[in-house]
């Protein structure tokens, strides 16, 4: 199951004169937008996948999202995951190398 920010929390108007107004369209297209904020998920659920040829369920975390980038693991890094005091550490690691391309590989 894949984890993605909570959607329970009411919405709140920051703007309540502009309540229905859409926003105004931006001057310059093709100028990059600003960096938004990382908004990892509060809350996950642990899923399930199998083994190849096995069907023994296995506990599945699958994290997804823009966030992961913004904080450094982009597309191709290689990590390091650690136990430490009952929790999951993921770091990227600092060798700089990166994971060989499966579509190049096909």
């Amino acid at each position: 199951m894949a984890c993605s920010p909570r959607r329970s929390l009411p919405r709140v108007d920051h703007f309540p004169s502009h309540a229905g107004a859409l926003p105004h369209p931006r001057t310059d297209p093709g100028k990059p937008r600003r960096p938004g904020h990382p908004r990892a998920p509060q809350h996950c659920t642990v899923g399930y996948g199998y083994y190849p040829d096995s069907h023994q369920r296995i506990p599945t975390l699958r994290l997804r999202g823009r966030w992961l980038e913004q904080l450094g693991f982009t597309i191709g890094s290689r990590l390091h995951i650690r136990m430490r005091n009952g929790e999951l550490v993921v770091t990227v690691a600092d060798d700089g190398e990166k994971a060989p391309d499966k579509a190049a590989n096909n």
